[in-house]
């Protein structure tokens, strides 16, 4: 499904809205509806840093594997990087706001998806801000094979933090989904 709202293209997909609405009609644990705001507040603070810098915004997506804003250029690296940040810094506000008024559960998610979006890979946060520095200090080229090292090395070691925790019975298998999120670029990218 897409419609425009004041100019800006929004794609919602149905598969996410049917996982959106199956994940909240089952959740026993109370984390999906959080999850969802917290995600919701991260996008949302993207696009008021851009519109405060008066960055055109092109599209909003909702698709699953693809939640982001796209928009046009941003006026200089230091007003692109606090964009990027902008997400994951509402992230950890509203930890702060979960640590304050006790609720560990809105605490926890923004905790890791400030972490997770910061972590400097290509398709996050954190790799986007590493190549909005080190552009015109570095080539493209090298820039992605440092992101794509990095990425490599932090799956390492989710792997190995995966086994630590399997050989003392605790079964996480989150850690080995990031695993593969951030691995599969690469593969896809040699592959096609």
């Amino acid at each position: 499904m897409s419609f425009y709202l004041f100019s800006v293209r929004f794609e919602i997909s149905y598969i996410f809205l049917c996982a959106v609405t199956v994940f909240i009609a089952t959740d026993r644990t109370g984390i999906y509806l959080p999850m969802l705001l917290s995600v919701l507040v991260h996008e949302l603070a993207h696009i008021a840093f851009l519109l405060a810098f008066r960055c055109r915004i092109k599209a909003v997506k909702l698709i699953i594997g693809s939640l982001g804003v796209e928009y046009g250029d941003v006026g200089s690296k230091c007003e692109k990087i606090l964009s990027l940040f902008a997400g994951p810094f509402a992230n950890i506000i509203l930890a702060l706001f979960g640590y304050c008024f006790n609720n560990e559960v809105l605490f926890a998610i923004n905790i890791i998806l400030a972490a997770y979006n910061l972590l400097p890979v290509k398709g996050l946060d954190g790799g986007s801000i590493v190549k909005t520095a080190l552009s015109g200090i570095m080539t493209e080229k090298k820039i992605d094979t440092l992101l794509n090292i990095i990425a490599v090395i932090i799956s390492v070691l989710l792997v190995t933090a995966f086994f630590l925790l399997l050989c003392k019975d605790v079964k996480n298998y989150s850690i080995l989904l990031l695993c593969i999120y951030l691995i599969t670029p690469l593969f896809i990218k040699k592959c096609c």
